[in-house]
């Protein structure tokens, strides 16, 4: 079973040879378009370093690894609003949900960049002097459509993304593309590869030379004293700066209460240490789950990240430190029940009298005290049960020598119980 897992490694690789091919054929020359693509617009991938696509479990996905958004379960709701550098705002929301049959997972995103108003300059006196005129706005807006489905235990998916950009009164419109790929490599280990910002020419906005990047990474999850901790790697390459860079991150809870993360990014220009927290509960029926991502950008300062997902269906009860599944109550096991206990009437073979089994007298009884019902319990004679017979009795006559008559009357048990009187 494990070869043939790894077999399948190959069939990934040509998948992102081809996907490479594909995008640089259309790719251009000269300044990219489109550069807010380059921003990460998730809490929970952005402190852990940006390092997500061997995970890729939920709608973040959309944004690093489309491949992984297969393994969604249930429907999930996701809004984020970023406070960015220099003013600029960004907000984001996606919706994904399982189709009937198990065919694939379906989701959609919208994403709103505006950098608020920028003040407008004028030139004036043929360069010499300047002057203000108002203001402006710069705005960026993406929405996108993705599907996703697995084959053979190999995830696949596309991001197709209708892409707007606007410059005061100028706009351009264009499409762009992700595919990637995920595989489960083990039971604690993920793995995923993709493309993103692939450009076909057919609507371009601006000259269509989007920054291209390529993908890859790991996902392990290991036990460490009864706590779950996830590690993740990836490797990013950036073909428009000729760059290959990475992420780092680690995830794991305190106290089962609250996840803690921290990530690191390498050979980004305003890269370092991120980290964030998350923390998840039942709202209203549903689970919701609060993140947020603190990333340092050098001397822009920090930028804050806030995100609320809701799982639809998903319900989960809150951690427990060293319980990773309910006890079960022990199955109750069936008592057998006897039989009563017959007993014959005094003075009789026959006439069995049916009374309550030994272990029910002796509940209702105290110890060593003896029980006065069965003192007083008579024979009942049912329909199951033969009629007593009659007992025979011998009267004996015996004569006096005074011509008196005594008569005794004799059981089977051999004693006199009645005498009878002398009969002159």
């Amino acid at each position: 079973m494990a070869r043939t897992r790894y077999l399948k490694l190959p069939v990934v690789s040509l998948v992102v040879f081809i996907m490479t091919t594909v995008s640089c054929s259309y790719a251009g020359t000269g300044a990219d378009s489109g550069s807010f693509l380059r921003i990460n617009p998730t809490a929970r991938s952005s402190a852990l370093g940006n390092a997500y696509a061997g995970l890729s479990d939920d709608l973040e996905s959309l944004v690093m690894n489309p491949g992984g958004l297969y393994q969604l379960k249930d429907p999930q709701l996701s809004l984020l609003h970023m406070i960015y550098m220099e003013g600029i705002n960004l907000e984001y929301a996606a919706f994904g949900m399982p189709l009937p049959n198990n065919s694939g997972v379906v989701a959609f995103r919208i994403e709103y960049l505006t950098s608020g108003d920028v003040p407008r300059t004028l030139e004036i006196n043929n360069g010499t002097d300047y002057t203000l005129s108002g203001s402006f706005n710069v705005s960026e807006l993406l929405a996108g459509a993705s599907y996703s489905t697995s084959v053979n235990g190999l995830g696949i998916g596309i991001n197709a993304n209708l892409l707007m950009e606007t410059l005061d009164t100028a706009s351009s419109t264009g499409l762009s593309f992700d595919v990637g790929v995920h595989y489960l490599l083990g039971k604690e280990i993920r793995a995923g590869l993709s493309a993103q910002n692939i450009s076909l020419g057919l609507l371009k906005l601006g000259n269509g030379n989007y920054p291209l990047l390529f993908r890859g990474g790991v996902a392990i999850n290991q036990k460490i004293e009864s706590y779950d901790v996830l590690f993740l790697a990836d490797v990013v390459f950036d073909t428009e700066a000729s760059k290959l860079r990475g992420g780092l991150g680690v995830e794991g809870n305190v106290l089962g209460l609250v996840l803690v993360r921290l990530g690191y990014e390498l050979g980004y220009d305003l890269g370092g240490f991120t980290a964030g927290i998350g923390f998840g509960f039942n709202a209203m029926g549903e689970r919701l789950e609060l993140n947020y991502a603190m990333v340092p950008r050098g001397d822009f300062g920090l930028t804050h990240k806030f995100s609320m997902t809701a799982k639809f269906g998903e319900k989960k009860a809150p951690a427990e430190i060293n319980k990773t599944e309910p006890e079960k109550a022990p199955a109750a096991v069936p008592v057998k029940a006897e039989p009563p206990v017959k007993v014959p009437p005094a003075g009789t073979e026959t006439a069995p009298a049916i009374v309550p089994p030994a272990e029910k007298i002796k509940a209702a009884e105290p110890e060593n005290k003896e029980n006065p019902a069965l003192k007083e319990a008579k024979p009942e004679v049912t329909a199951e049960q033969p009629a007593p017979k009659k007992i025979r009795r011998i009267i004996k006559k015996k004569k006096a020598a005074d011509g008196s008559t005594t008569y005794t009357t004799i059981y089977p048990d051999g004693q006199p119980v009645q005498d009878g009187e002398k009969d002159k």
